[in-house]
């Protein structure tokens, strides 16, 4: 017996929404999103034939994605020396991070335990690139073995 699922009031209901597509100019849920601006059909198949790769593409979708990259997150706990040093490299790298307090926030916490498997700062993620529980040089040697990670994030190690 299947369920009766109620109607959110305002909700679409039966209605279809047109999100466009690569062929629309101007038709997404945001205007331009698909085509103005974008990475239009056409362009798209110049730059297939071209062969000109990655220089061909707006640089919103360089990196595998309609958005830019997010900041890296940063987890850490307040009086951790190691989160200190850490933040310190970064610092000095010119690396952005979006810092999150696992003491203050439970909700962080759950999130690197999740992430990484256990509840040790410093610990950072960046896309895929996850490094748990580290010191400077351990994170610049897993850092080493993703020369495309420290390119992104501008590292020189």
């Amino acid at each position: 017996m299947e369920a009766d699922r109620g109607e959110v009031p305002g909700g679409l209901g039966d209605r279809k929404v047109d999100l466009g597509g690569a062929e629309d100019v101007g038709g997404g849920a945001v205007d331009g999103f698909h085509g103005v601006g974008g990475l239009s059909a056409e362009r798209l198949r110049r730059c297939q034939r071209a062969s000109l790769g990655s220089a061909c593409f707006p640089s919103f979708l360089r990196f595998g994605g309609c958005m830019p990259q997010p900041l890296p997150i940063f987890y850490t706990k307040p009086g951790c020396p190691w989160c200190t040093e850490a933040l310190a490299f970064f610092e000095a790298q010119g690396v952005k991070l979006d810092i999150r307090d696992v003491v203050a926030s439970m909700h962080e916490m759950r999130q690197l335990v999740a992430i990484t498997g256990q509840s040790k700062c410093p610990s950072l993620r960046y896309g895929d690139f996850i490094v748990a529980d580290f010191s400077v040089e351990e994170f610049k040697a897993k850092a080493r073995k993703h020369p495309a990670v420290c390119k992104e994030l501008g590292l020189t190690i």
